[in-house]
């Protein structure tokens, strides 16, 4: 019996100057929403995408992979998932995973661990955490004697809260049956009218669940992005953990500029990427390649041994030893 998901993806991508949806903003070539689903696919078996009114463009690029309800106005993450309710009564599954679709750096290793811990401690909610240097925006994890106590959003919070670095990231995991109880109990009473998710933690706890939150090791996981600039910060980041992969995998890369390098690229060991490359798609590079400079590549397949310089390939093939 495998687990589900929901993913929050109904943004509109208005403060990203944007005329589609925001979770098709792309990081390193790839939408935010393929990374997220990315994730989520390695973790559950079925996945349920919350979109916006009109959102044919996410329908189209999910293509089949996951089902769809939609959010025709935004009253909060709660109510997004209140969306989701057919989809989750018609599952089986025991959990649900909850992820935003503009938090394109949170990975399957964050998630799974954060599962692990929802396991053995038999939670009813566990949401996923990060203490951060720059708490603002973020909804802050309360504890009392180190034990977690509430989420509060931050327009709710007081100044003793706001001092909170402890960040709620957006994602959790649920029992199921906890989850479905609990949606219906949300009220809009506070600050900004609207059903918050958050609002689970004290309804599953008032009915005597449990409740905790998992600290996630790299705080970068939480992150997502509003507008252009957290978009360029985000894509940075996941550049600068893309490189490191792959030269942990035995790819040299002399020097990080101008290179890029896409989420579904493979690099086989003994390959050399000079400056000033981009690879996305789903490239594949052979081994003891020596790929660039001046190099751009799109679904393209390079065999062992090649070496290429300023070149332009897409959907291409390039037979091995090929100078």
């Amino acid at each position: 019996m495998g687990n589900c998901a929901v993913i929050l993806a109904a943004g509109d991508g208005k403060r990203m100057k944007a005329n589609h949806s925001k979770v098709l903003c792309e990081i390193l070539g790839s939408p935010m929403l393929d990374w997220v689903m990315n994730t989520a696919k390695k973790t559950v078996s079925s996945v349920c995408a919350v979109i916006g009114r009109g959102g044919n463009e996410v329908k189209a690029r999910l293509s089949g992979r996951a089902e769809t309800a939609e959010q025709s106005q935004r009253l909060g993450t709660g109510h997004a998932v209140l969306m989701a309710v057919p989809y989750l009564e018609r599952q089986s599954a025991s959990h649900v995973l909850i992820l935003n679709g503009d938090a394109p750096l949170m990975d399957a290793e964050t998630v799974s661990a954060a599962f692990e811990a929802h396991i053995q401690n038999e939670n009813d909610l566990t949401v996923i955490s990060a203490s951060i240097n720059d708490p603002a925006g973020y909804g802050r994890i309360v504890r009392h004697g180190g034990a977690f106590s509430a989420i509060i959003e931050e327009r709710d919070a007081d100044a003793s809260q706001k001092s909170i670095k402890e960040v709620n990231s957006g994602a959790y995991w649920f029992k199921r049956h906890a989850l479905l109880r609990a949606l219906p109990l949300m009220t809009n009473d506070n600050a900004g009218k609207e059903l918050y998710l958050t609002q689970t933690v004290e309804i599953i706890k008032a009915a005597g669940g449990r409740c905790a939150a998992h600290t996630a090791e790299n705080p970068d996981v939480i992150l997502g992005a509003n507008d252009r600039m957290q978009l360029i910060d985000l894509e940075e980041r996941a550049r600068r953990r893309i490189i490191a992969r792959h030269m942990e995998n035995g790819v040299r890369i002399p020097s990080a500029f101008g290179i890029l390098i896409g989420p579904h690229v493979e690099i086989k060991p003994g390959c050399v990427i000079m400056p000033n490359v981009i690879l996305t798609g789903r490239t594949v590079v052979g081994k003891y390649c020596t790929v660039g400079p001046y190099v751009s590549a799109h679904n393209a397949i390079i065999g062992d041994g090649a070496v290429l310089s300023n070149t332009n390939l897409r959907d291409k093939t390039v037979s091995a030893g090929e100078a």
